[in-house]
């Protein structure tokens, strides 16, 4: 397989880590996996639809330490130049957020159904946006895609890594605001709804 990920995640278990990543990636037709072209399009890391396909996407010897994680971004991640050309026709649909549901089992949401354990990696975004012009105008938009997200996530019992702490990302923006001390409340508020596994004694 591209990138001999059997081989660098069976060099990563040898190494006693606690469990192997497995990142959604999209195949492009006529082609093996192709790195470049899935780092341009920020659905790369969303998709796992070639996985239906292929019930052991990553042949390993112990597959106790396999785990898919998709990332699962809304509006906001696009609110860049670089991406608008990629704004998804899902979030302009008349159902949204609703219809987004269809989409997340389609992409990854099924792997479940075939036994494998899954986690989303990375969610988050500007829960503020978006007013694109020309392209996109809902303010709310990602605070809706964030609370559909965590519903249905609640509702599979899949957990979740919310990104990010820190204020730095462009795109996401922090729990944090710019000062580093104070919270967006609107954050906290989503994160209080999901269930957390104790982490701190």
């Amino acid at each position: 397989m591209t990138y001999r990920r059997s081989e660098a995640s069976e060099g990563v278990r040898s190494r006693r880590a606690h469990y192997t990543d497995v990142l959604g990636v999209r195949v492009l037709p006529n082609t093996h996996i192709n790195r470049r072209a899935c780092a341009r399009s920020p659905s790369y890391r969303f998709d796992f639809r070639h996985c239906r396909q292929a019930p052991d996407p990553v042949p390993l010897s112990n597959r106790y330490k396999l785990v898919m994680s998709p990332h699962s971004y809304g509006p906001s991640l696009y609110d860049v130049p670089e991406l608008l050309q990629y704004f998804p026709e899902r979030f302009l649909e008349p159902t949204y957020p609703a219809n987004l549901r269809a989409y997340w089992e389609e992409n990854w949401g099924f792997l479940q159904g075939k036994g494998l354990p899954l986690l989303i990696s990375e969610m988050g975004g500007n829960m503020a946006c978006c007013d694109i012009p020309g392209v996109f105008e809902n303010p709310d938009a990602d605070r809706l895609y964030q609370e559909e997200l965590v519903r249905y996530l609640g509702e599979m019992g899949v957990g979740l890594f919310y990104f990010t702490l820190n204020p730095g990302s462009h795109d996401t923006g922090g729990v944090l605001e710019a000062d580093w001390k104070t919270s967006n409340e609107m954050k906290l508020n989503l994160l209080s709804r999901v269930k957390a596994t104790r982490v701190l004694p």
